[in-house]
Order: structure tokens, then sequence, then C-alpha cells
């Protein structure tokens, strides 16, 4: 029986996952491993089953990449409260809007955490966040047995939750 290749569930790529794979393969059969450069490199070809999934006019793709840069300061700031030093939370959480005057229905924005944890929508979107990260996480790692306590206790949670 053959495995099943496909894009991660909430992925923003569309397309066959199979013929991008298959080209993710080359490159790590030819190279011994897959770096990004590699795949940009493998993807410049118009002809590549990865082109699509890339920017080429240049400055769109500057912009989206200091847009990307701007996403990645605003997830790396951390704070750590004197009470409890050992676990840094994460300042700010990416929460969903409402628009107004005719803008589209929602957006993505950068939310304090400590505030958005006060509101019990915000709360919620962040706690399901929380969850689909760890059901990501579980599948990761699912091989790795020393982990099996951790999956024990997030399946358990799951069960109890739901």
């Amino acid at each position: 029986m053959s495995n099943i290749i496909q894009w991660k569930l909430g992925s923003k790529f569309s397309g066959s996952a199979e013929g991008t794979y298959a080209e993710l393969e080359k490159i790590r059969k030819r190279d011994g491993n897959i770096t990004p450069s590699a795949i940009v490199a493998k993807a410049k070809s118009k002809s590549s089953a990865m082109h699509r999934h890339f920017e080429w006019d240049d400055d769109k793709a500057a912009n989206q990449h200091r847009l990307e840069q701007a996403r990645l300061v605003a997830r790396s700031i951390q704070i750590i409260h004197i009470e409890s030093p050992n676990a840094p939370a994460q300042a700010y959480s990416i929460i969903t809007i409402a628009q107004k005057n005719g803008e589209p229905k929602t957006r993505k924005v950068y939310q304090s955490t400590e505030e958005a944890l006060k509101d019990p929508v915000m709360r919620d979107e962040i706690l399901g966040n929380a969850i689909r990260e760890a059901i990501s996480y579980r599948r990761k790692y699912a091989a790795l047995q020393e982990l099996s306590k951790v999956f024990h206790a997030m399946d358990e949670f799951m069960e109890n939750f739901g």
C-alpha cells in the first residue's frame, strides 16, 4: 500500500502536494538534505510543481518578506513574569477581528496576550489555536517514544475537553 501525500490541514498551499513532495525528494536524494535555497532554485522553473507557491515579482516578494519579518518580530517578544521566571509568556497573540467600512469581513492582528485573555471570545480563539498547535505537535513528533507521557496527557486533556 502506498503512502498518501497531502498538504497539512490549514496549509495555505494548493495544487499537487504529490508533485511538490516528488521535487523535494529529488533535492534530498541529490544533495543528501533539503535547504530553502535549493527549494527556491528548483521552484524557479515555471514547469516546477512548486513554482506557483512563490512570488516571483521582486517588489512584491520584498514587501512580503518584510511583512513576514514583522510577524516574526511580534511573535518573538516574550514577557517573563517575576513570579514565574521559568515560564516566559508570549507577549502578543494572533486574534481575528471584524472589519468596518467595506473592508474584508475579518483580518488577523496581534493583540496583547494578557489583554486578549480577559476577553472571552479572544480567549476562546487563543485556546483553539493552542489546541490546534498541540495536535500538530503530537502528529509531528508521534514517532518519539520519549514523549509518550506528554502525548498521553495531551490525549487525556482532549478527551475531557471536547
